[in-house]
């Protein structure tokens, strides 16, 4: 209800003519006057949510600039409300309240945050707000400006004269007060002097009077008990009435008095008490027998004395010379309230005009002047006597005092030696406190300083953080955050669930509660919904004493390393080569397709597993172990390191590795290429090179052989030279036929048709199934029908016009050799040639012909020479 009732309503330069002469009138002169090394201290009591508070700093650092002076500027801010104080530290306004703010002010004094405004550090910084009850806290003290505007005027009138009189004793000597345009001094006239009555400023009069300060300065509410009574400016406060009303009683109605005490001491006079009271000339007194008239001083003591004995008021006439005459007078004396305590008395005296001869037997009709002689010589004995009694016992308390006096004395001259040692004390305190007022002021330094270092960190990584306490409240966040949140610094202190997320996840605030209760970090990759990605993390908030008070939560921008992956991840999956990526821990992280197709492996297989664990182990390779720990320890990369394995489901192979280390992103890649079938092929060739070498010099070594025979048997040089090029032709023919086959196996009937070509079809026919012969049986075949041509062409079917050949050869199981093999029967017939005879003797073909089937062939040659032609019938092994 409290809070309910404080009114906290202001604004930044409210009522802007009063605070021009605020700065005409009180700041400038101040300013202008204010020595460099003194902190200028200001007290805005009552600053509710601080718009005042900042706008009289505005105008000391702007009116310090003018002048050229620099000095500290201290603001003290309170206010009884402990939620606009709150609202007053941020220093965060709406645009709203600082719309009728100059452009000048708002760049020099504002920083846009969102869409509120925040008060810039060194202006925040000058101000310290605290809570403060005006009228049960003490006040501040030594301030050059008090700004207390409409608080006033919510106080009763005797609360608002002991502020006044409060705010006299804060101000320095000739500061200022600045009241709000509904309030005023009052009576205070004595204590402030006017300035501008129109915007209610005022300065201090004199110095300060000690007796008239009260802490606190009332009890109880401090609100006005009617609301809705007239200003108190319209009428007295009722204890002026009253008090005026007694006055006027008194001076009308009540006789010439005085109070005493029991020693006849006035304290007190009221009416005209010159008429009974005589001074005389010389040192004043206030004893009352010395300042009565002569006949009243002994009348006086025995009514106060019989007044005291007696308890009641004692009264009796007396005649007195009053203007030179006889005037007839009655003397009262009353005792007092708690006079017995007190021992004052009232005494009064009231006239009765000249005095008669009947007044003065009816006074004292049997008295004498003798007799009152003799009466005042015996008072005066009495008096006498006591006073006596009085002297000596006065004299006993003077030595009783004289002894104690002594004993204080030396109890003084101790304390005296106490306060010095003290006063060592305190100045060897505030050395010490001056020492670490200084190491204090390097820390806060040292900690702004660092604070401006952690901002300008987080503003230049652009990295959004945000701090959440143990109740998931937010405490602070980056502007980077307000791309992922709705949120405005006035969100400060609200539950994060109560934001609308711009990114998608829906596991946040669970995993914000997962990670307080479990101090186990969370990290997850999160997409916003502009379509960037970020690296969420979660993290637990210690305190420098290890306590846990909240989460941090960082969201990293990674959508061009995202892009990046998904540019790699493109790339990988068209790359033909397998590839892996592993982590740091040589788990899979990913692998293309072609690892997959080559491995023949599933990917639940293959992901998050160690790479020594895939398949049947067969990576679990030392020397590969050994290169990529060299890898993780800071070699960039291997090359080529070749595997050969009997790898599970593909059978035998041989793969290249090569490596690289990938530290942004702490992975490695693995390339795995497969070159078996390039070992092969190697392997492959250099078969062949040896083949061709060893088929080179056999075909020389044949080379050799027919010329050397083909010229034995030969009967000139051109017989020799025809017959040696056509053997050499049929050797070409057959080194063709291997070349087109790359060394391998020929076809038989690709072979025969070659070797005939030059004849007509009809001439020479040829029938048979497929066959395939090696290269060795390709190149003897060759001049073994070599030879049966140039015999018939010579002698048989093709020396005439209708001669011709038949060429039938098939595949049959060959006996004799090993189980599988197959031989080929070729049979060569010659027909409608000229008569054949057998020769008398072998010649060099037949010799050849049967030598090349049986060494070179694995076979045999039958020829028979029939009337109608030439048959050869030839036999070999397939293979």
């Amino acid at each position: 209800m409290a809070n309910d009732l404080l009114i906290t309503v202001t604004s930044f330069f409210r009522d802007e003519d009063a605070w021009e002469v605020l700065r005409d009138e009180a700041i400038r002169p101040l300013v202008a006057a204010h020595h460099p090394d003194e902190p200028f201290r200001v007290w805005v009591a009552g600053c509710a949510s601080g718009e005042e508070a900042y706008s009289i700093g505005i105008l000391l650092f702007e009116e310090a600039k003018a002048q050229g002076k620099s000095f500290p500027i201290d603001i003290f801010a309170t206010d009884a409300s402990a939620k606009a104080l709150a609202v007053a530290r941020r220093g965060l306004y709406p645009a709203a309240a600082v719309q009728h703010l100059s452009a000048d002010r708002m760049e020099r004094w504002f920083e846009k945050a969102g869409d509120s405004y925040r008060i810039k550090r060194d202006l925040r910084e000058a101000i310290v707000f605290a809570p403060q009850d005006l009228i049960q806290d003490p006040p501040f003290s030594r301030v050059r400006l008090l700004i207390c505007r409409n608080v006033l005027i919510y106080l009763r009138p005797e609360l608002q004269h002991k502020l006044l009189r409060l705010f006299h004793f804060a101000l320095n000597e000739g500061g200022y007060l600045f009241l709000g345009s509904a309030e005023n001094i009052g009576n205070s006239e004595d204590l402030f002097e006017t300035v501008s009555q129109k915007w209610r400023l005022f300065r201090r009069r004199g110095a300060t009077r000690r007796e008239i300060l009260e802490f606190p300065i009332g009890k109880g509410s401090f609100l006005r008990r009617q609301l809705h009574a007239r200003p108190a400016s319209d009428l007295p406060p009722p204890e002026r009435i009253a008090e005026t009303s007694l006055m006027a009683l008194v001076e009308r109605h009540v006789p010439p008095s005085v109070v005493v005490d029991r020693d006849l001491q006035v304290l007190f006079y009221n009416g005209a008490m010159e008429r009974f009271l005589n001074p005389q000339s010389g040192e004043p007194t206030n004893d009352l027998a010395s300042l009565a008239r002569e006949g009243l001083g002994i009348r006086l003591g025995r009514l106060v004395k019989k007044t005291s004995e007696s308890g009641n008021p004692e009264w009796e006439r007396a005649q007195i010379a009053l203007d030179g005459r006889m005037t007839l007078v009655s003397i009262e004396v009353a005792p007092l309230e708690n006079a017995e305590r007190n021992g004052l008395y009232l005494i009064s005296f009231t006239e009765h005009g000249e005095a008669t001869t009947a007044d003065a037997e009816h006074e004292r009709p049997q008295s004498t002047h003798t007799e009152d002689l003799e009466h005042e010589v015996k008072l005066l004995r009495d008096e006498l006597r006591t006073t006596i009694q009085l002297s000596s016992r006065a004299r006993e308390e003077h030595e009783s005092s004289k002894e104690e006096i002594m004993s204080m004395n030396e109890e003084l001259r101790s304390t005296n030696e106490e306060m010095e040692t003290s006063k060592e004390e305190l100045h060897s305190l505030n050395e010490e406190l001056n020492t670490v007022n200084i190491e204090l002021r390097e820390n806060v330094d040292e900690l702004k300083r660092r604070t401006d270092d952690i901002n300008n960190l987080l503003v230049g990584t652009n990295i959004a953080t945000l701090f959440l306490d143990t109740k998931m409240q937010i405490r602070w966040f980056s502007p980077a955050v307000q791309d992922l949140f709705n949120i405005r610094a006035s969100d400060v202190g609200r539950p994060i669930a109560d934001l609308v997320q711009k990114f998608a996840d829906n596991e946040f605030n669970a995993d914000c509660e997962r990670v307080l209760r479990s101090l186990t970090p969370a990290e997850k990759q999160v997409r916003s919904s502009d379509e960037r990605w970020f690296v969420r993390q979660i993290l637990p908030y210690r305190t420098r004493d290890d306590r846990i008070d909240g989460v941090i939560v960082t969201f990293a921008d990674v959508t061009a390393i995202q892009a990046a992956r998904r540019y790699a991840e493109e790339i990988v999956e068209t790359v033909p080569v397998p590839l892996l990526v592993l982590d740091w821990e040589l788990r899979v992280v990913s692998a293309n397709p072609a690892f997959y197709e080559t491995f023949r492996v599933a990917r639940e297989k293959t992901a998050t597993r160690l790479i020594y664990d895939l398949g049947n182990g067969q990576w679990n390779i030392p020397k590969l172990r050994g290169l990529l720990t060299e890898v993780l320890a800071g070699n960039d990369s291997f090359r080529d390191y070749e595997v050969e394995h009997d790898f599970e489901g593909i059978g035998a192979k041989a793969m290249l590795l090569s490596g690289t280390r990938i530290d942004h992103m702490q992975l490695i890649l693995l390339a795995i290429e497969d070159i078996t079938g390039r070992k092969q092929s190697e392997a492959h060739q250099t078969l062949l090179m040896s083949e061709l070498s060893h088929r080179v010099k056999n075909v020389l070594g044949v080379v050799q052989g027919l010329a050397s025979q083909t010229l034995a048997r030969s009967k000139s040089l051109e017989e020799f030279r025809s017959t040696f090029e056509g053997r050499l032709a049929a050797l070409s023919r057959g080194h063709a036929l291997l070349l087109e086959g790359e060394w391998k196996e020929t076809d038989l009937g690709h072979l025969i048709q070659g070797a005939t070509e030059a004849f007509e079809s009809v001439r020479v026919q040829s029938e048979g199934s497929s066959v395939k012969i090696s290269p060795a049986k390709t190149l003897a075949l060759n001049l073994v029908l070599h030879e049966l041509e140039t015999n018939a062409i010579k002698y048989g079917a093709l020396s005439t016009d209708t001669g011709h050949i038949d060429l039938r050869w098939s595949l049959e199981d060959g006996e004799g050799t090993a189980e599988g093999t197959k031989k080929v029967r070729l049979v060569w017939q010659e027909l409608d040639g000229p008569p054949v005879k057998r020769p008398e003797s072998s010649g060099f073909g037949v010799s050849l012909i049967q030598q090349l089937l049986r060494y070179e062939m694995d076979g045999s040659a039958h020829l028979s020479f029939e009337p109608n032609g030439l048959r050869c019938e030839m036999v070999f092994t397939a293979a």
